[in-house]
């Protein structure tokens, strides 16, 4: 995906892995592995952050301002090329974004324990069409503008195209079939359990094919 926004610039890309907080739990054994990964999903995905800031042992207020605190920094890194892009037309994207991401949809199953005391979990998911139809309305977007005599390539046009196209993938998002993928979630040196950055990434590669 074409992060300085060329040919499909408007693909957000922020909903990778880049911009999930995996973070890490140090409670005491017996540990509930499939109970962690639901509850990093929930806090990244639907917003939901009071098991999570369970299992980190932090506060609901924290837990809630570390997510959307990567989600501010990456969202600003994306759209840092745009010139002249008005905090009005970052905040909707910022919207959308979240609006997407409530779309997810996933299980989790039973943890099964491996020798070294890590555990593989199943996640089944239901992907979503979005990046699939999100270039197809940006084209759509972009052709009513010029017809209209409207310039698509200021500040102002790519803000529209970005989240008019947003706009219509979710409105007629639809879903696949499901998709189960494993994924393991260990001890790091101090003890804590977390999940990787590649086994993040592949859970949104699942949700959100492309």
């Amino acid at each position: 995906m074409d992060k300085k926004f060329r040919k499909n610039r408007v693909w957000p890309v922020m909903l990778l892995a880049a911009g999930l907080i995996s973070g890490g739990c140090g409670k005491a054994e017996p540990f509930d592995a499939s109970g962690y990964v639901e509850s990093v999903l929930d806090a990244n995905y639907h917003g939901e952050y009071e098991e999570y800031a369970g299992y980190r042992d932090i506060s609901v207020e924290d837990a809630k301002e570390e997510i959307e605190e990567s989600v501010d920094a990456q969202v600003e890194a994306e759209l840092s090329d745009i010139d002249g892009m008005t905090e009005e037309g970052k905040d909707e994207y910022r919207a959308l974004l979240a609006e997407m991401d409530k779309l997810m949809r996933y299980e989790v199953g039973q943890a099964e324990e491996n020798k070294d005391e890590s555990y593989q979990v199943p996640v089944t998911i239901e992907p979503v069409n979005i990046y699939q139809t999100l270039e197809q309305h940006s084209s759509d977007v972009t052709q009513e503008m010029l017809s209209q005599g409207e310039d698509p390539s200021t500040a102002e046009g790519f803000t529209r195209v970005l989240t008019e196209s947003m706009r219509r993938a979710i409105d007629g998002v639809s879903y696949a079939e499901e998709e189960t993928v494993e994924i393991t979630v260990a001890q790091d040196a101090s003890g804590a359990y977390g999940i990787s950055d590649a086994d993040m990434q592949k859970i949104a590669d699942t949700m959100m094919p492309q």
